[in-house]
């Protein structure tokens, strides 16, 4: 048996070597191969990634990109060249820190094979603050999840999954254009298994260094809108299908928040569109969001003090 680990980076030199040491530091009975997308960094990532190589030859395997292919087609091919029995992921700017976390995640598939995937706890670390536990998934206990958990929201962090290889035989076209990957393919095997959660932190999740997790709010609520209306496109089955739509709609609610009310123009142009995909949405601000936003409006302070002096002027004139 073989696991391969599934590594994404660019210009990541500073974080690049504390994955590689996480990474060659486990523990297993079991071979796995570290297999590396580096996509064209204009920093050292690619000469440290090759000087590792040297001193561990036949472990790491490098395809480097000749020309940046953006990270989505990075992660693709860097996937289809895992052949390991199982996958873990881990990017470039995060590490493990068990060096067990392997095998213990392998050891519960390989026994329970109504599970597809298995992932942990993990700690999150800010530049220049300390590790603390992250609250994403923050249970003491084991749990299973199903689908219909994850159809609802991600609580899996990217280091700390290991999922079977082979479930999925083909991605779907649509992939190429999410802005997300991982969230994808961990609903993609989870419609094959269960979801295991581990409550051991065996990983650290950098906060805002990476590609994802440094954008601004608004545009990640906006590429978190085109990832679940992609995956509208997908057959999961009656119940997750409906969990997803449910998902689509709050993610468009939440995306829609950053026009209303202070980009009208804006707020109607996406509302628009984004009716062409669900009317419902239309109903959404109709009935629950435009009257909460009249309702805090009234009970503003700025509100009740404009009344105020309204009254007073309008009793002045009165007076006189």
């Amino acid at each position: 048996m073989k696991v391969s680990i599934c590594c994404i980076t660019y210009n990541q030199e500073e974080f690049i070597s504390f994955a590689l040491d996480g990474f060659l530091m486990q523990k297993t009975d079991f071979e796995f191969d570290i297999v590396i997308g580096e996509d064209c960094s204009t920093d050292n990532t690619l000469k440290i990634i090759k000087s590792y190589q040297e001193k561990y030859p036949g472990k790491i395997k490098l395809h480097a990109n000749f020309s940046n292919k953006g990270m989505m087609n990075n992660f693709s091919q860097t996937l289809k060249a895992c052949n390991g029995e199982y996958i873990a992921l881990c990017e470039g700017d995060d590490y493990w820190v068990d060096e067990n976390k392997l095998q213990k995640q392998v050891d519960f598939l390989e026994v329970n094979t109504d599970y597809s995937i298995c992932f942990h706890r993990v700690y999150s670390l800010e530049k220049d603050k300390r590790p603390v536990l992250s609250n994403l998934n923050s249970s003491l206990k084991q749990e299973t999840y199903s689908i219909q958990d994850l159809a609802r929201g991600n609580f899996i962090h990217t280091p700390s999954v290991v999922f079977r290889n082979g479930l999925i035989t083909k991605m779907p076209e649509w992939f190429k254009d999410s802005p997300v990957g991982d969230y994808v393919i961990y609903l993609l095997n989870a419609k094959y298994g269960l979801i295991k959660y581990l409550p051991e932190a065996m990983a650290v999740y950098r906060i805002s260094t990476g590609i994802w997790s440094g954008q601004k709010r608004e545009v990640m609520a906006k590429a978190w809108l085109k990832v679940v209306t992609l995956l509208l496109q997908e057959d999961f089955g009656m119940e997750t299908n409906v969990i997803i739509k449910d998902h689509w709609r709050n993610c468009a609610n939440a995306y829609l928040n950053f026009f209303f009310p202070l980009d009208m123009p804006g707020f109607i142009e996406e509302l628009q569109a984004l009716a062409k995909v669900d009317e419902a949405i239309l109903y959404d601000w109709a009935f629950n969001q435009y009257p909460n936003f009249i309702k805090n409006m009234l009970g503003s302070k700025s509100y009740k003090i404009g009344k105020k002096i309204s009254t007073i002027g309008n009793k002045m004139r009165f007076n006189h």
